[in-house]
C-alpha cells in the first residue's frame, strides 16, 4: 500500500484507521478526497466570479475582479439585483453616492 509521508500504515488493521479520525493523519485517498474537493470549490468559485462579471458587464463603475474589494462599495451588489430585478433599483441614482448611502437604498 502506498503511504503518504505523513500518514502511517493502517491499512492491516482497518479499525485503527477510526481511531485517526481528527488526529491529523491522512490516508492518500483521504487527502486525494481533500483536493478533489478543494479544486470542486475552486471551480465553483471560478464559475461563480465569472457568472458576477458577465451579469455586471456594462454597469457604470462596477468592475468584478474578486470576492472582497469589487463588492466593497455595494454597487456590484446593486448592479446584480438590478439585472435581474431592474424594477426594485434605479441603478443610475446610486452613481457617486458613498457607500453608506448605496446600503439605504
Amino acid at each position: 500500500a502506498n503511504v503518504h509521508k505523513n500518514s502511517i500504515a493502517v491499512a492491516a488493521v482497518p479499525s485503527a484507521k477510526k481511531g485517526l479520525v481528527g488526529t491529523g493523519v491522512t490516508s492518500d485517498a483521504e487527502e486525494a478526497e481533500e483536493e478533489t474537493e478543494e479544486q470542486n470549490v475552486r471551480g465553483a468559485m471560478k464559475a461563480l466570479l465569472h457568472w458576477c462579471q458577465k451579469n455586471t458587464a456594462g454597469y457604470r463603475g462596477v468592475e468584478v475582479n474578486n470576492f472582497t474589494t469589487s463588492w466593497i462599495d455595494g454597487l456590484a451588489f446593486n448592479a446584480l439585483i438590478h439585472k435581474h430585478r431592474p424594477d426594485l433599483i434605479d441603478f443610475e441614482s446610486l452613481w457617486g453616492k458613498s457607500p453608506f448611502d448605496i446600503l439605504d437604498n
